[in-house]
């Protein structure tokens, strides 16, 4: 498992990218036919606080995901527990990642000068 973490500013929207692998061989998980769904919960929560679709690369057999998380998946600073959820059409065959903890905090960037002033 490994943290994440997320510093965001204003209208940051940050791409995750993931490459799953079998933990028993080390090979790319083979995401053809496969849902998966990103999830971060903050910790004592009952239910996500984020939940977005993960796109497989172009190349769905390297195991390699991503999604971009939105202004209001990352409006909330916090430490949230993070999971992956795998669920393949073709066979009825799921599995669940755990990925460790989001930190997301929030930068105030300052306003620009307006011009000619």
């Amino acid at each position: 498992m490994k943290n994440i973490f997320c510093e965001t500013h204003t209208r940051n929207t940050p791409t995750l990218t993931f490459t799953l692998t079998d933990d028993a061989t080390g090979a790319a998980v083979d995401l053809t036919d496969a849902t998966v769904t990103f999830t971060a919960m903050s910790y004592g929560g009952d239910s996500p606080e984020i939940s977005e679709a993960c796109d497989p690369a172009v190349d769905p057999t390297t195991g390699v995901c991503s999604l971009t998380l939105s202004e209001a998946d990352t409006a909330a600073s916090g430490r949230y527990e993070c999971e992956l959820l795998i669920e393949w059409a073709t066979a009825e065959k799921r599995a669940t990642s755990k990925l460790g903890d989001l930190l997301i905090t929030r930068t105030l960037t300052p306003a620009a000068e307006p011009e000619g002033e």
